[in-house]
C-alpha cells in the first residue's frame, strides 16, 4: 500500500489540467487527438447500432470506426505504399527471423532493413527513453 501511495504522490492522476486530454499516469504521455478509448462505450454502441438487424453477409466492420488506444503513440513503420504499421520491435524481429529460418538459405536482403523502429536498448516501443540501471 505504501508503494502505491508513493507512486500516486509522484504521479498524481487527479491534478487538474487546462485541457481535457488523456494522460498515461505511469509515463506522462499525453494522448493525441486520435485517441478515443475513453469513449469506448459510445463507439461500441455505434458499432452495435450499425449491425443490428443485418445478416452476417451484410455486416462490414471498419477499423476506422473502432476505439483508438494509446497504441497510436508508438512509432510506426511506413511501408512502400505509405501505410503505417504499429508493431512492437520484438514482434517484428521475431517475424523476420522466423521467415529467414524457414527457407533453405536465409536471404541476406532480410537483414538489410532495421529490425526495430527505435533502438530497443535505449528506447521503449512508444519512443520513451528507458531508465538507466
Amino acid at each position: 500500500m505504501q508503494k502505491m501511495l508513493s507512486f500516486l504522490q509522484t504521479h498524481n492522476p487527479f491534478t487538474p489540467t487546462t485541457d481535457n486530454v488523456l494522460v498515461n499516469i505511469a509515463t506522462g504521455v499525453v494522448a493525441s487527438d486520435q485517441v478515443n478509448v475513453d469513449e469506448a462505450l459510445i463507439v461500441g454502441r455505434k458499432i452495435h447500432d450499425s449491425i443490428t438487424n443485418k445478416t452476417f453477409s451484410q455486416v462490414s466492420l471498419k477499423r476506422k470506426k473502432q476505439a483508438v488506444t494509446f497504441a497510436v503513440a508508438k512509432k510506426a513503420l511506413r511501408i512502400d505504399s505509405g501505410v503505417k504499421l504499429h508493431i512492437s520491435s520484438s514482434e517484428l524481429s521475431q517475424r523476420l527471423l522466423a521467415v529467414a529460418s524457414c527457407s533453405q538459405q536465409p536471404d541476406p536482403t532480410i537483414y538489410s532493413y532495421e529490425l526495430s523502429t527505435v533502438a530497443p536498448a535505449l528506447f521503449t516501443d512508444d519512443g520513451l527513453m528507458r531508465k538507466s540501471q
